[in-house]
């Protein structure tokens, strides 16, 4: 008698399995060793479920609308929705290139969006994260995940890439394999990575390229977070990665940790967006479809809430641990404990009879005590699922004492996300392309009354000229010239709003009362962009020598105006948020009036303005500006509420 061939399991079996692991009967884990299943298997049959489930809805919804008098002929468009998995982006370039279309083609990973635009079946431009153009569309043809869909409209954009579509293909598909060989000399491409001592000496050796990459490991990026936020493309920081490691300017802190389960929380998170509204439309549609696809209609309502759920909780888990960690990474100094005024509060010297509040040794201790004593016992909580858009920090301070004014009482703070660095000139771009952010009006006004009459034209000319706005290879400068209103007008399209100086000396002080953002050693060219001798020698050279005041420092940092976001990975805060001092001066929402700040402010005004800039020579780091300035030195970040 002959062994009986095994019976492959069936569709329904299959989707039974994969319910009762999200339902949390079964983990992933134990359906591969009661069914022999391997990772790929189990991936397999969760991305089968997923597809079927939409399919499922999907008719569904159009049956119970067809009954309604609505003709699902003419609610279609030319659209085209998937999955990366099904129809791969190379694919899908193909069948436009053959068809002669245009189309713009939106994939989504979670909360990263990419694009790509086609003219005529051509690829005219890409962007996805910092990456624009040719190295762009290379990483997308490279996606093995997301949900990827293309609107056949007609499409306006300028052409910046002129390769074929062939070629394209050819060319990342070269890219591709080059960059898997890479990855695999690299290895623990999960592990987190900080600049070596060796890296900051004088006579260290390395290419811009490879100090452009050097300066994105901030001791919270893996090296697979790196690539995916350098400017530079991902072959070529791959190989900046690779001769950085080798040649000792990088330093591991933090091995790489993905499970299993992990593995498949991301699988079922990244594929398709969670979309909440989900779940009530799968119940409201009616009764189950029959046969087979009954599994697939029962189990989405509960396939939307897990994704939701998996997906929250792997980001809460992330934001904790990088918290708890955080004392550890070596990218920040440890701050010390101080008692006098800390320089990142201390305030210029006021004119008589402004009513501006004047310096001071810091809140007493009995104003720090009551307020604690008094504060909401909901205050201390956040919500079990708090968490902040990507690219902020979140922020649950106890208590922030106001050193800087002792006369006022301290005051609680509720937790806060915080961007981790200024509003660039290409975000603003984006917005104002949106209509939600209006033009900028230029620069400031050099000092009439330091300047010969000779001079004057030309001194307005050379600020006006370290305006970013329209300035090519800005684009990842911070937006500066901006006034008040603006930037309130780009935090809110954001969802946000601006921080309020409390807010502010929260993230740069830190819960200990640090000196300066990374610590206690003095500000140097290599924490920030201040005035150096850089500065001195600008304006020595434009002959603006009567308005130049003095240095902060007598290093070169490299930037006469404004550098790139995030270039000064030593003068970060132990939470990762950069350029807290220097490069520009940030607006906040606490309104000056008679010398009491308020946090809440009507438009209009005077406005406190924390940070200093690049032409920053002392370290007095806290002004007051009216709501319409607009200076070359004055730009912005967003904060939100944790949702």
């Amino acid at each position: 008698m002959g062994i009986p061939t095994p019976v492959p399991p069936s569709d329904e079996q299959k989707s039974a399995l994969v319910e009762r692991i999200i339902r949390g009967e079964l983990s992933p884990e134990q359906a591969q060793q009661r069914h022999g299943l391997t990772r790929a298997q189990l991936k397999e049959w969760v991305r089968i479920y997923r597809r079927e489930a939409r399919r499922a809805f999907d008719d569904r919804v159009k049956s119970v609308l067809s009954t309604q008098g609505l003709d699902m002929d003419e609610l279609s468009g030319a659209e085209f929705s998937g999955n990366v998995e099904d129809m791969s982006v190379a694919e899908l370039l193909q069948t436009i290139q053959l068809g002669g279309k245009d189309a713009e083609i939106r994939i989504e990973q979670g909360p990263r969006l990419s694009h790509l635009w086609c003219v005529g079946g051509d690829v005219i431009d890409a962007e996805t994260a910092e990456l624009r153009g040719a190295p762009a569309a290379y990483r997308m043809l490279g996606y093995q995940l997301g949900r990827i869909h293309a609107d056949f409209s007609p499409v306006e954009r300028p052409r910046r890439i002129h390769l074929s579509t062939a070629a394209l293909l050819m060319e990342g598909a070269r890219r591709f394999d080059e960059c898997r060989e890479m990855r695999d000399k690299i290895g623990e491409m999960h592990a987190v990575f900080v600049p070596s001592d060796r890296s900051l000496a004088p006579d260290v050796q390395a290419t811009p390229q490879q100090f452009a990459v050097l300066r994105l490991f901030d001791g919270f990026r893996n090296l697979d977070e790196v690539v995916a936020v350098s400017p530079v493309a991902d072959l070529e920081t791959l190989t900046c990665i690779l001769a950085l490691r080798d040649g000792g300017l990088l330093e591991r802190v933090r091995p790489s940790r993905t499970s299993v389960r992990e593995e498949l929380a991301i699988t079922l998170a990244s594929v398709e967006p969670p979309e909440q509204s989900f779940v009530p439309t799968a119940q409201s549609v009616g009764s189950r479809a029959r046969g087979r696809s009954r599994y697939w209609v029962r189990g989405i309502a509960v396939l939307g809430a897990a994704t939701l759920g998996s997906a929250l909780a792997v980001r809460f888990a992330d934001q904790r641990q990088a918290r708890q960690q955080s004392a550890g990474v070596p990218a920040a100094q440890p701050a010390a404990t101080t008692t006098s005024s800390p320089a990142s509060s201390r305030l210029p010297e006021a004119p008589a009879g402004s009513g501006a509040p004047s310096s001071g040794d810091g809140a007493s201790v009995e104003h720090v005590e009551k307020a604690r004593a008094e504060r909401p016992a909901q205050a201390a909580q956040t919500a079990p699922f708090a968490h902040c858009p990507d690219g902020a920090v979140l922020f649950e301070p106890e208590l922030a004492a106001a050193p800087s004014r002792p006369t006022e009482a301290a005051q609680v703070i509720a937790p806060f996300c915080l961007a981790r660095t200024e509003v660039t000139v290409a975000d603003y771009e984006r917005c104002r392309e949106l209509a939600a952010c209006t033009p900028l009006a230029g620069g400031d006004d050099p000092p009439e009354a330091r300047l010969s009459p000779e001079l004057r034209p030309h001194a307005q000319r050379v600020y006006a000229s370290q305006c970013n706005a329209g300035q090519p290879g800005r684009e990842r400068h911070p937006i500066n010239c901006v006034s008040f209103q603006q930037a309130s007008a780009y935090c809110t399209s954001a969802g946000g709003r601006l921080p309020t100086e409390a807010e502010w000396d929260v993230a740069a002080r830190g819960d200990e009362g640090r000196e300066f953002p990374w610590g206690s050693a003095p500000p140097d060219a290599t924490r920030l962009n201040a005035c150096g001798s850089e500065c001195k020698a600008w304006y020595g050279e434009l002959r603006l020598d009567s308005v130049f005041d003095s240095v902060m420092y007598d290093g070169d940092d490299g930037f006469a105006g404004t550098a790139p976001v995030a270039s000064y990975p030593a003068g970060a805060t132990r939470d990762g948020i950069y350029d807290l001092l220097g490069n520009v001066a940030e607006w906040t929402s606490t309104v000056v009036d008679f010398g009491q700040a308020r946090a809440v402010a009507p438009a209009g005004g005077t406005y406190v303005v924390r940070g200093g800039s690049f032409s920053t020579g002392g370290t007095a780091v806290r002004v007051y500006l009216p709501s319409e300035a607009h200076g070359r030195g004055v730009g912005f970040r967003c904060a939100w509420e944790p949702r």
